[in-house]
């Protein structure tokens, strides 16, 4: 009998996991974008000047380090290779005036812009592999939430960059 990965009875009946090349690709590519992404927000956040922006930056953090955490336990799963871990902190002095948090906010915002198509470009491709469909699922309605409370802050803040609305036209 097999349930999941553990096989109950005879070994020459249980199922070897199955995952697509291209699926192991896929894992491997996230996982190391998260990895540089994790890196860059805790810069972003150790140069943040708005406490709100900070506490926004610590919670996206904690969404990448779990996500990061999945899908190490399924890289270890099907034994493949993982690319080499990111620092455990980015401190470093830096005068807080160079960069404008509404700079960072942006490049924040651009990035969860870039990782939503990233999770459905994956979700799209995990064919062969339902665990991993069902992940980057969870992971694209996790970044959704994300995306969407960045999307509210950045127009409390004035931090976003609205494109001009028609004559006659209301927001």
């Amino acid at each position: 009998m097999q349930i999941g990965n553990f096989h109950i009875g005879q070994a020459n009946k249980a199922k070897e996991p199955v995952m697509a090349a291209g699926e192991s690709y896929l894992l491997w590519d996230n996982l190391v974008i998260r990895y540089d992404l994790v890196e860059i927000m805790q810069i972003y956040h150790n140069v943040a000047h708005d406490p709100d922006f900070r506490n926004l930056l610590a919670g996206d953090l904690q969404v990448w380090e779990k996500q990061i955490n999945e899908i190490e336990q399924v890289m270890n799963k099907y034994k493949l290779p993982m690319p080499e871990r990111y620092p455990k902190s980015s401190n470093f002095p830096a005068d807080p005036g160079i960069i404008k948090d509404q700079l960072l906010f942006r490049r924040v915002f651009t990035t969860a812009q870039d990782v939503l198509e990233l999770c459905i470009r994956s979700l799209r491709a995990f064919v062969v592999n339902d665990e991993l469909r069902e992940m980057f699922a969870d992971f694209f309605i996790k970044k959704l939430h994300v995306y969407d409370e960045l999307c509210r802050y950045g127009k409390l803040k004035g931090w976003m960059a609205i494109p001009p609305m028609m004559p006659g036209q209301k927001n």
